[in-house]
């Protein structure tokens, strides 16, 4: 199986020795059905644990699902052009947001929203999708820790080469988004590693801040079995 890692960035407390695959975004069924997903939270974790992974998020949109897990997830955004955000170490839903295409300075603002809560850490999910963040936007944008560079059918580096390029110290990270868990395309695709294990919250959103992972994306055989790429984790 071809692996491609996107980025690696270690410091010498952290070991490699312990590679943890995690899963940052997806989406099961929410909302009565009105949201794009299908199965349960528990069945992704199930798919998701047979497969070695450390952690699964479901990130439903403005919805809390696994609040008792390593870390609490919902996915903001409500719009026309897909401007989402990941939200990670939260307890509160922000509602607010701009429907219609969005001007940089309305982004920015959203961030800044969102960022009043000092605890948590924000990502931008699948920037370029429906060209809902420009790349041009990265020059400017700030108040905000992770880009999703690696997600199903698309590759977004060159965000996260902008936003590096003009000073903003922002962590790569990979994922699934999987909106159909019983789909073995959808899942094991794209992920991020720590390198060492996270009992709380706090350890665990720092390592990601603070870019002690790696990006990487399998390209699996559709054929295979999907447990295959993984047998090595453990």
């Amino acid at each position: 199986f071809p692996v491609t890692i996107a980025c690696l960035c270690v410091t010498k407390s952290i070991s490699l020795n312990t590679p943890l695959p995690i899963n940052l975004h997806g989406h099961t069924q929410a909302w009565q059905g009105l949201t794009n997903g299908k199965g349960t939270a528990d069945v992704a974790k199930r798919r998701y644990d047979s497969l070695g992974f450390y952690f699964t998020a479901v990130s439903q949109y403005h919805l809390y699902e696994n609040k008792n897990e390593k870390v609490s997830v919902y996915e903001h955004g409500i719009n026309l052009n897909k401007v989402h955000q990941l939200i990670l170490g939260g307890k509160n839903i922000e509602w607010k947001d701009y429907f219609f295409p969005q001007s940089l300075n309305q982004k920015q603002h959203i961030l800044n929203l969102l960022s009043k809560d000092t605890n948590i850490v924000i990502g931008i999910n699948h920037p370029g999708i429906r060209n809902g963040y420009k790349l041009n936007d990265f020059k400017f944008l700030q108040q905000y820790h992770l880009i999703e560079g690696v997600s199903p059918n698309h590759n977004f580096i060159n965000y996260w080469d902008t936003a590096l390029k003009y000073g903003h110290p922002i962590t790569l990270i990979g994922n699934d988004d999987y909106h159909n868990i019983y789909n073995d395309r959808e899942i094991g695709n794209h992920l991020t590693i720590l390198f060492q294990q996270y009992n709380d919250e706090k350890s665990f959103l720092a390592a990601l801040k603070n870019g002690h992972c790696a990006t990487v994306s399998l390209n699996h055989n559709p054929k295979s079995n999907l447990v295959e790429p993984y047998r090595d984790w453990e």
